[in-house]
């Protein structure tokens, strides 16, 4: 009696470092990929995915949360293929959990964004859509929901439906403005908000008049800067700020204010080359 209780206590205890270890893996994973530290973040997420399966049937959904993650990196390292691999053997097992989760929502929405990058905009629209329905299901009114929205509309812009786009980004923001008026969600829909504004004046920049080109890139100006103090209060060394910093540039370029965009560019290159000296957005 005393062996079998000393092999049961073992076992428990093995099964319960597995959990801690995979855990912390993974918490070490995401915090380097706030940081932009991706062959880090990567590494420790495939540790925890490691440890995670050893847990087979107890930690289904953590494995589908590692190789979601791990998408994730690949996706902000280019190699997209790979990407949709990771996310779509995530999305088989949320899937299988649960047809009407979050999970399997969040899963659709990585999918889409890779297909976007892709530029399989039919593609990634017809994702966003499930991912929609799902959410609207759950709270429609839900920052998941409102992801979602800003998400479609970039897609939209993309395909030059600029009315549509902006509808969805007003739909998104609105949300976020009401429930994290400060949060990272609400820096993207700002940013994509700009990004349309400033497409629509290059697009008109022929037809219009220098006063209504002045005041539209002002409108850019502003939602780039609101999105860039966010960024810079919650996460101020990271590859989304860089983008934020060229966003602004190209539109201080547009002003001709040559100089102060030379400078933010610089700004923008520092942060790039230090965190991920290999992407596309250092070519950019």
């Amino acid at each position: 009696i005393m062996c079998k209780s000393t092999a049961y206590n073992s076992i428990v205890s093995h099964e319960d470092l597995l959990w801690s270890s995979a855990g912390e893996y993974f918490d070490e994973g995401w915090d380097h990929f706030r940081r932009g530290q991706l062959k880090a973040a990567k590494a420790r997420m495939e540790a925890a995915l490691d440890f995670y399966q050893q847990l087979e049937e107890s930690a289904r959904i953590n494995v589908a949360n590692c190789l979601t993650s791990i998408g994730c990196v690949l996706e902000q390292q280019g190699r997209l293929q790979e990407a949709l691999e990771y996310h779509d053997r995530a999305r088989e097992t949320y899937q299988l959990l649960d047809p009407t989760s979050q999970n399997l929502a969040a899963s659709y929405n990585n999918i889409a964004i890779v297909l976007q990058i892709q530029g399989k905009c039919n593609e990634a629209l017809e994702l966003f859509g499930r991912a929609r329905i799902i959410q609207e299901s759950l709270d429609p009114d839900s920052l998941d929901a409102a992801a979602t929205y800003s998400n479609i509309g970039m897609v939209l812009m993309e395909q030059s439906k600029h009315v549509d786009a902006h509808v969805m980004f007003c739909k998104a923001r609105r949300i976020q403005e009401r429930l994290a008026p400060n949060g990272l969600d609400l820096a993207v829909t700002l940013t994509n908000m700009g990004e349309l504004l400033h497409h629509q004046h290059q697009q008109q920049h022929q037809q219009s008049s220098s006063s209504s080109s002045s005041s539209v890139l002002d409108r850019c100006l502003k939602l780039y800067k609101r999105a860039q103090e966010i960024r810079e209060q919650l996460a101020p060394d990271s590859l989304p700020l860089a983008i934020v910093f060229r966003d602004v540039a190209n539109i201080w370029r547009d002003q001709d204010k040559l100089l102060q965009a030379r400078e933010l560019l610089y700004k923008a290159l520092a942060i790039q080359q230090r965190i991920a000296p290999d992407s596309l957005d250092v070519a950019k």
